[in-house]
């Protein structure tokens, strides 16, 4: 490009600037062009057209040309500074604010279902990639960029006494299953784990919610003495928490009998066996009894093990 195409270039642009920042600072004339943008989001057709038109527009080209073109740029300080400034200024007026808010909220409103599908699969699919999530975290960290104390005190105060949803939790869920999370990554959470001190409250938590939490897979042996005890209609509890350390495979409460089903290879294990004989050691301080039938017995002398437990039950042992 020659010097007088450049200078061409230039004066348009300025003119251009100009226009739009006389057009802006104009309350009506932006009041106006304001109730356009709603009139064309708000009817449906004009929606779809300017949807489809953005993404025709938007190509792999156009995108690597504008990322390429808005590489090594950054806000000066002074730009920085006049944009924190004035989204302040904006936030502490509650009548700004609020009109943000619902502008926010009406424009998801807008959005047809099928669209908010198409942008959920889309962010998807950008974040299983793992050259984008490199870049983006090279981005954030790599350059010095660090989110300051107080902004940090302010990010906790604000989420104070705001739960998290059910629902939000499982869409959560479901949208980091399937991304694979890399060595580098997975060293940084055990380093920043390490030397973490819980409060005892927090492990006393964990522990309860291990304990309450219902196994899913059931062994045949399980199952097997599971269906006799139905079938002769005894009260039962299965793998629920016992002396707040333990959650058996049956536990016949009023009676104060435990039932487990021992597999011959897992209850072989030096750890199991320390485990069993601690369940048998802390039952026997509380006055309750437990039974132990290995897989072995139970397959070979089924009605046996069943008719001890009816006894007992019975008060005939």
């Amino acid at each position: 490009m020659s010097r007088k195409s450049r200078e061409v270039l230039e004066s348009t642009r300025e003119k251009l600037r100009v226009k739009a920042l006389s057009q802006w600072s104009d309350p009506i004339a932006r009041e106006k062009l304001r109730i356009a943008a709603l009139s064309q989001w708000a009817d449906p057709i004009g929606r779809a057209k300017k949807v489809n038109g953005i993404r025709l527009s938007i190509t792999a080209e156009w995108r690597e040309k504008h990322r390429q073109a808005a590489l090594g740029k950054h806000f000066s300080s002074d730009t920085k500074q006049k944009l924190r400034e004035k989204a302040l200024q904006q936030f502490s007026n509650p009548i700004a604010k609020r009109k943000y808010e619902e502008g926010f909220q009406n424009y998801w409103k807008n959005i047809s279902v099928e669209d908010r599908k198409a942008i959920s699969e889309k962010a998807k699919r950008v974040w299983r990639n793992g050259n984008f999530r490199e870049r983006m975290r090279k981005a954030h960290l790599g350059k010095g960029h660090k989110v300051l104390e107080e902004t940090k005190r302010k990010i906790s105060a604000a989420n104070k006494g705001h739960s998290v949803s059910i629902q939000c939790r499982i869409a959560t869920s479901k949208a980091h299953k399937g991304i694979p999370l890399t060595e580098e990554h997975k060293k940084k959470i055990s380093v920043a784990n390490k030397g973490l001190r819980r409060p005892p409250s927090f492990s006393e938590k964990m522990r309860q919610i291990v304990l309450d939490r219902k196994p899913t897979w059931r062994s045949s042996i399980e199952l097997a003495l599971e269906n006799a005890f139905i079938e002769h209609k005894l009260d039962f509890e299965h793998n629920s928490s016992v002396f707040g350390l333990f959650r058996p495979d049956f536990i016949f409460r009023p009676m104060k009998l435990i039932v487990e089903a021992d597999g011959d290879y897992w209850h072989s294990l030096p750890r199991k066996i320390e485990r069993d004989q601690l369940l048998d050691k802390t039952a026997f301080l509380e006055g309750w009894t437990v039974f132990h039938f290995t897989e072995t017995r139970i397959k070979n002398d089924f009605d046996i093990c069943v008719g001890k437990v009816l006894n007992f039950l019975r008060g005939d042992s």
